[in-house]
């Protein structure tokens, strides 16, 4: 079974913005496999009609801070860069459109994620499940709240 690294969600962050874990540095390592599984869960095919590339407003496509995502993570959209900004920043410049990362928690060889939309009502949640060489989705659903 794979030791993946994480149990919780509660992250500590160094002020060089290091991830951490029980406040320790996370491995660079881990910090691109979260970023792999973030970019592929952004890319989840039943997903894309949340952004809507079309509207000049909506791009870039804007993440909430928080856990493992974290402003270090290099992420892409719509042949952007993904800004991932803080909760004071998102308020500060009155910005709606952002996604926001609620839940992606390792267990063992399985990731379970939960996302929200809130501009279109929208939510994603599924699970991943590691096959002993790459992260595969095992499932996932996207709706309306």
């Amino acid at each position: 079974m794979r030791q993946l690294f994480i149990i919780g969600l509660f992250l500590m962050t160094s002020c060089d913005k290091k991830v951490m874990v029980d406040e320790k540095p996370l491995e660079q390592e881990k910090v691109n496999e979260i970023q792999t599984l973030l970019q592929d869960i952004l890319d989840l095919p039943k997903l894309q009609w949340i952004y809507h590339p079309e509207v000049q407003e909506r791009l870039p496509v804007k993440i909430l801070e928080s856990g493992l995502v974290t402003k270090n993570l290099k992420l892409r959209k719509f042949d952007k860069d993904v800004l991932i900004m803080t909760k004071d920043e998102l308020e500060t410049n009155k910005t709606l459109d952002f996604v926001n990362i609620e839940e992606l928690f390792f267990k063992g060889d399985t990731l379970s994620f939960y996302l929200t939309y809130d501009v279109e009502g929208a939510f994603a949640d599924g699970k991943y499940v590691w096959n002993g060489y790459k992260w595969t989705v095992l499932n996932y659903t996207v709706g309306e709240h």
